[in-house]
């Protein structure tokens, strides 16, 4: 905005100044980016993507954990491009066991009892298994009986100091868990046995929940699927 100041001296002499204001002039407002343009999903400091990875375990799924695009999870966590995977090659507690099934991946211990409102914790453990790179692996609980609360990752895919990743996504309609784990970057696989993860559960209403496997892929570092046997537990709320 310009204005003029006008101002008379001593001497009679009329002296006219012209003022410059610092209030802007505005052209026009601002406008603001649809609503897809302000906001997008970045993923975790490991892991960057545009959509969610996962869910938190204290929110319902808004969609059906079988719809998840798991082994593309798993990828995009051990930053590395998904590739065609040949048919997982192992058995649920409702199976069959895998022929020649070398790996066993129990949850631990097979029986545990707890009071309404209390936690139970089981381990997710493996033995015998060779060149473990990642896995995804799916628990099935009765939401009527326990709830789902948390889940932590073990020390056995990073037991050489590697780093890894760790995720996990809670169904509680369903009453589903899904895990993802892997390792990062071209360090291989690792071998032996150890802890997976750690499951930890709340007893809701008296009555015994069983606590299954139900679902699992193994891959070792060139994404062959590696044979499993597994076994499941159940919790008893009293």
């Amino acid at each position: 905005m310009v204005g003029k100041l006008v101002s008379r001296s001593d001497d009679g002499t009329v002296k006219t100044d012209i003022l410059m204001s610092s209030t802007p002039n505005i052209v026009r407002p601002l406008e603001l980016p649809d609503k897809e343009n302000q906001t997008f999903w970045s993923g975790t400091e490991e892991a960057f993507d545009t959509k969610p990875l996962f869910v938190t375990s204290t929110a319902k799924s808004s969609k059906p954990a079988e719809k998840t695009d798991k082994a593309a999870v798993l990828d995009t966590l051990a930053k590395r491009e998904p590739q065609p995977s040949k048919p997982a090659e192992a058995r649920t507690d409702a199976g069959a066991p895998a022929v020649n099934a070398v790996a066993v991946l129990e949850l631990k211990p097979a029986e545990s009892t707890s009071a309404v409102s209390q936690e139970a914790r089981l381990d997710l453990s493996i033995a015998n298994v060779k060149d473990l790179y990642g896995a995804i692996i799916t628990l099935s609980y009765d939401p009527k009986v326990i709830d789902f609360r948390s889940a932590t990752e073990g020390t056995f895919l990073k037991k050489d100091g590697q780093q890894t990743s760790f995720l996990f996504s809670n169904n509680i309609k369903a009453g589903t868990v899904d895990l993802y784990i892997t390792r990062i970057g071209d360090v291989g696989g690792v071998e032996g046995a150890g802890t997976v993860c750690t499951t930890v559960f709340q007893g809701k209403v008296a009555g015994t929940s069983p606590v299954t496997i139900k679902s699992i892929k193994l891959g070792n570092y060139s994404r062959e699927q590696i044979k499993a046997d597994v076994r499941g537990a159940k919790v008893t709320v009293k």
